[in-house]
């Protein structure tokens, strides 16, 4: 379960800007996908202008132990603030569900590795920020390339829609 860790860092704070980042540009919902050696990470974050923070993420990892297949999801609420060019992220709960056996037997040290401060507390630089990418980078040199999937202002109006 050590690759739990770092895919949960990517996974949770998977978005990233560039020259001077600003906080309206950040607004909305951004993807980011990240294959790793062992593993597979898909993340959806949402950057709200009350500085709250939504974050989804699916995991899937291979393990060592007889070639099995870990796979979770992680749902993550917080707060956010952009300072010059480094997007903070602080993480005030998540939930962890397992999505097979491997993972419902592992669910505990999911659980614990998710709630480490170096986790829950995120800072980002952000390299690159533009309408539809945003790239970040971490302070371990660990770059994130992410794309819009909804602009702050896109998500409001169709929320405001009747169905």
């Amino acid at each position: 379960m050590k690759i739990v860790k770092p895919l949960v860092c990517l996974a949770l704070s998977a978005t990233s800007f560039g020259t001077v980042a600003s906080s309206e540009q950040l607004l909305g919902a951004w993807q980011c996908s990240s294959v790793l050696p062992i593993s597979w990470l898909d993340a959806l974050s949402i950057y709200s202008p009350d500085g709250s923070f939504k974050g989804v993420a699916n995991s899937v990892t291979q393990t060592n132990v007889n070639d099995r297949v870990v796979e979770f999801d992680l749902y993550a609420d917080g707060s956010w603030s952009l300072n010059g060019n480094v997007l903070v992220t602080d993480i005030e709960s998540i939930e962890v569900i397992p999505k097979n056996l491997q993972a419902e037997k592992g669910i505990e040290a999911i659980t614990e590795a998710v709630n480490q401060p170096s986790i829950l507390h995120s800072e980002l630089e952000v390299t690159l920020l533009t309408r539809d990418s945003l790239q970040t980078k971490s302070k371990d040199g660990v770059v994130d390339n992410c794309r819009r999937v909804i602009s702050a202002s896109e998500l409001k109006s169709k929320s405001e829609q009747p169905i």
